[in-house]
């Protein structure tokens, strides 16, 4: 595995080949999955969506009850009041529905002292993170980036397999390589520098939601780069 470990506090989404779909002399099945705590989910095109969708609408809840709450405040001038409409109005809601992410969990809410939505990630009942809805919502963006380029992991592999001619740990290690050439998204994990050799087979996971990226050593001359699709997700 190159780049940082999965950080306790962090969920991580990631393009990788499970070892049940390395099949010696076949092409690579990439697959995607979300990983916090060391529990995995995978998702499929479905399900990744459905992940999304959830993510989104408790990102969705916490915004507004944070926007609610500024609005009445601003008419009444009273904390007590607007709280206490908050509360009525979340009441009236049908509960998040969680079966697309669990064993995930991902409750929206508004900070006490800052009086700004956040949402907070929970592992089978634990809590794991908490995010402002702007990183909640980066979130939901990357595991959809990863679902959506996915296949093209595969595609990839089988071309480097069927048409160059590369063995099977090369063509895990040329498709990890990718990372060297997408876009810099900007943010850089320095905790994390991408060794100088060649990047190692085998399932590659990258910090997420913060768009905390791989970062190249500063003594290589090619930018920071983000590392195909495997990103964190969020922050504390």
């Amino acid at each position: 595995m190159t780049g940082a470990e999965p950080d306790d506090d962090a969920f991580w989404v990631a393009s990788e080949v499970p070892p049940a779909n390395l099949m010696p002399g076949a092409t690579a099945q990439y697959a995607v999955t979300v990983t916090a705590r060391g529990v995995v989910l995978p998702l499929t095109r479905q399900t990744g969506l459905a992940y999304c969708a959830t993510v989104m609408e408790a990102a969705a809840r916490a915004e507004y009850d944070q926007v609610v709450y500024a609005h009445l405040h601003s008419i009444f001038g009273d904390h007590r009041q607007a709280l206490n409409a908050v509360m009525e109005l979340r009441e009236d809601r049908a509960p998040l529905d969680d079966t697309a992410t669990a064993p995930f969990r991902f409750e929206p809410l508004v900070l006490s002292k800052t009086l700004r939505g956040a949402v907070n990630g929970y592992v089978r009942g634990d809590p794991v993170t908490q995010w402002e809805v702007a990183d909640a919502r980066q979130h939901a963006l990357h595991v959809l980036d990863v679902v959506s380029g996915v296949d093209l992991d595969t595609a990839y592999h089988r071309y480097l397999r069927g048409v160059v001619g590369l063995d099977g740990d090369r063509c895990l290690a040329a498709v990890g390589a990718l990372r060297r050439h997408r876009p810099d998204d900007g943010y850089v994990d320095q905790r994390a520098p991408l060794p100088a050799g060649p990047v190692p087979a085998g399932p590659r996971r990258t910090p997420l939601g913060l768009l905390i990226v791989d970062q190249l050593p500063r003594d290589t001359p090619p930018p920071p780069n983000r590392a195909g699709r495997r990103r964190k997700g969020g922050r504390r």
